[in-house]
């Protein structure tokens, strides 16, 4: 029992108060879809969801560290390839290696000319070298990167299957509840077509 306990107080450790709480977040449904993809610690993947799934998913993808205890770390992929641009290396900076890496791009990044290029390269030549040097990088996106994806570099792994049949599910009990309630009957509906 006392070793249960210990393990228990490692893993809120290890995985910090934020991810901890996520996975008390973490629906049943939501489990079963994350256990669905074969995921080892040894690949470096492009994670594509909504923002809520992604850092469910981050999470999850640390419990299946616990053995290994990698040091990890999260970063904007674009605050990443900046810095990877600087060139300027020292031991607080954000491009000095981590075992397992963690990059979040949110749909809302701008690009201009060709800045997506850039980025996207900055980004695939660094996790080539990483992967060559048996480093993990996990991107997390809510923006489909073809080019990343298409690399050979990273394993895809598609939430977004889930995310669209919560919608439908929230738009269908909207139409339901609509229904019982008298709201959007044919009377409402004969008033928009007017």
């Amino acid at each position: 029992m006392s070793e249960n306990l210990e393990l228990f107080k490692f893993a809120r450790l290890y995985l910090g108060q934020e991810n901890w709480n996520l996975i008390k977040k973490t629906s049943n449904e939501e489990l079963e879809l994350f256990k669905h993809f074969s995921i080892t610690t040894d690949k470096s993947y492009i994670v594509f969801g909504t923002p809520d799934l992604l850092l469910k998913f981050r999470a999850f993808y640390l419990t299946r560290c616990l053995k290994k205890r990698p040091l990890y770390s999260q970063y904007s992929i674009h605050d990443y390839a900046v810095e990877l641009s600087s060139g300027v290396k020292n031991e607080f900076s954000i491009n000095i290696d981590q075992d397992l890496i963690f990059l979040y791009r949110h749909q809302h990044l701008h690009t201009i000319g060709k800045s997506e290029d850039w980025l996207l390269e900055t980004i695939l030549n660094k996790v080539a070298d990483r992967n060559r040097d048996g480093l993990v990088t996990i991107i997390l996106s809510e923006v489909r990167m073809s080019y990343l994806e298409n690399s050979g570099e990273f394993e895809l792994i598609n939430l977004s299957g889930l995310a669209v049949k919560e919608s439908m599910s929230k738009v269908l009990d909207d139409i339901k509840k609509e229904k019982e309630s008298g709201i959007g009957s044919s009377k409402t509906f004969n008033s928009y077509q007017d």
